[in-house]
């Protein structure tokens, strides 16, 4: 069965041989194989009999990454040094297509949507179109979009709740922002990954401005440089740090970003004040 989903604006098919059980998070990404024409990636399940881990590679919580000659692998348990249930396979002579290996009776481990996801690697899937994934909330504000940065439990969902009531804007995504340069526009999409948020909006909206949050006891605004604004996203963004082919990539992509858009740092208090700030700031900038 052929199952198509609409992820950072790239169309990516799925080709199971068996009925994929639809999580809620990925609901709104759904898109007709029918409707969608030729995807933009392809990744192909296929089952085994057998899978063992090579020699040589490194563990990261559940999964065992490895690198044999032109592929890249990632194996998947369902604790670590556990035998695994399935293997991706990606090709760096095919970067549209990537296989899934399965042993024949564990199909109940990558059944739902949402254990699909996370073995395909979003990471990995966008960074071959040249996107990343970033640990941001997403507002949209007057067509514009607004990404809150900072690592978990600095405040991404309290600013992004502040604006929603003082400002009527919407929030895309809570935790999770996919970022994509699209014929000379810097966007931001929301994903079927969001945190606690629970806010899965399959939208875009062209970055206007990346804030960097700080909790502090005033409320003040600095902008960044891109040398430091790159120092300062590279640690949220999602990646496979093992990689190096991987890294260099990524670290192209969010350096072209940090030059592009308007970063600044937000040191904070969780008021209406530290909107009225920001909103400021960007309307001056125009």
């Amino acid at each position: 069965m052929n199952y198509d989903f609409l992820i950072c604006g790239l169309r990516v098919r799925f080709l199971l041989p068996w009925q994929l059980k639809l999580t809620g998070e990925s609901l709104p990404f759904l898109v007709t194989p029918e409707a969608s024409g030729k995807p933009d990636f392809e990744m192909r399940f296929v089952a085994v009999d057998d899978l063992k881990l090579p020699a040589e590679g490194v563990w990261s919580i559940n999964s065992f990454f490895s690198a044999r000659g032109e592929e890249r692998c990632v194996w998947h348990s369902p604790i670590q040094n556990d035998p695994p249930y399935c293997c991706v396979v990606w090709n760096k002579a095919s970067a549209n297509i990537a296989i899934c290996q399965y042993l024949k009776d564990k199909e109940d481990q990558i059944i739902y949507t949402r254990n699909l996801l996370e073995l395909v690697g979003l990471e990995a899937l966008l960074l071959r179109f040249d996107a990343l994934i970033l640990h941001a909330a997403v507002v949209e504000f007057r067509g514009q979009g607004i990404l809150f940065c900072a690592p978990s439990g600095t405040g991404k969902s309290t600013q992004a709740a502040l604006w929603a009531q003082h400002m009527g804007s919407r929030t895309l995504n809570g935790d999770r922002a996919g970022i994509r340069c699209e014929r000379g526009i810097w966007k931001a999409w929301g994903l079927p990954i969001a945190g606690t948020s629970g806010i899965y909006c399959n939208e875009s909206v062209p970055i206007k401005a990346v804030v960097l949050l700080r909790q502090g006891s005033q409320n003040r605004i600095t902008p960044v440089n891109p040398l430091n604004a790159f120092k300062r996203m590279l640690p949220e963004c999602s990646a496979q740090r093992w990689d190096a082919g991987f890294m260099d990539r990524l670290m192209g992509v969010l350096a072209a970003l940090s030059s592009a858009v308007s970063v600044y740092q937000l040191e904070c208090r969780p008021d209406y004040e530290a909107v009225q700030l920001l909103c400021d700031t960007i309307l001056k900038e125009g």
